[in-house]
């Protein structure tokens, strides 16, 4: 089942408010920004060539 592994995690009922993407190495062909997301107005990390 996808995404199974949540359920060892986090128990029922619980309210996620954030997340976080966490980059750790080199990505020098890379560039991470943030974008504004239209639906939930959150800005959201955004990973493109540089």
């Amino acid at each position: 089942m996808p995404f199974d592994y949540c359920k060892r995690h986090l128990l029922e009922g619980s309210i996620v408010h954030t997340t976080a993407e966490i980059v750790i190495g080199e990505a020098n062909n890379l560039k991470f920004s943030r974008e504004t997301d239209p639906v939930t107005t959150y800005k959201e990390l955004k990973i493109s060539p540089r």
